[in-house]
């Protein structure tokens, strides 16, 4: 006898792996509306229950006496839960802002070491200008050549002379 219902539950475990099998993968369409339809009753009467419940609630709370005690340590419960939900966000919240901080902190600091950077620079560049082989104070001793547009003639003249004295029109091209 043993043996027969051991072989019974063995076949009636092997038909629902079987069928779970095959309901999973998409077969016996009517059954899964079943399970639609069934799941949708189970939500509208969930919902019903939810308004009834907060109705009663309504009523409790409006007398001297209370007609559920379990719901209030449950409500409890989920306000220490939504607390600690809240906490943990406003941890988040807070190292965000601290670190955003701390990339402000870091980029004002290459703003305010960015002048002392250009000033390095600017005067590298008259070291380097200074140590070229080029002296400027000696444009006084060169010469300017003047050509005369109508006849062709040169004529030198040096930098440091007075054009207006000369009469020559420097516009004039």
């Amino acid at each position: 006898m043993t043996t027969e219902k051991a072989a019974y539950w063995l076949a009636l475990v092997a038909l629902a792996i079987a069928l779970r099998g095959e309901y999973r993968k998409g077969g016996f369409p009517a059954l899964h509306r079943a399970v639609h339809v069934t799941g949708s009753e189970l939500c509208e009467l969930a919902t019903k229950a939810e308004r009834n419940l907060a109705v009663a609630r309504l009523f409790a709370n409006s007398g001297e006496q209370r007609l559920l005690p379990e719901t209030d340590a449950a409500l409890a419960l989920r306000q220490a839960e939504i607390d600690r939900m809240v906490a943990l966000h406003q941890a988040e919240i807070a190292r965000a802002i601290a670190l955003r901080q701390v990339d402000i902190a870091r980029i004002r600091e290459r703003v305010d070491t960015t002048p002392m950077v250009m000033d390095r620079t600017q005067s590298e560049k008259l070291h380097r200008l200074d140590s070229l082989p080029l002296n400027l104070n000696d444009a006084a001793n060169r010469q300017v050549v003047l050509v005369c547009p109508k006849t062709g003639f040169r004529m030198a003249i040096g930098a440091d002379t007075d054009m207006s004295v000369l009469g020559v029109d420097t516009d004039a091209q």
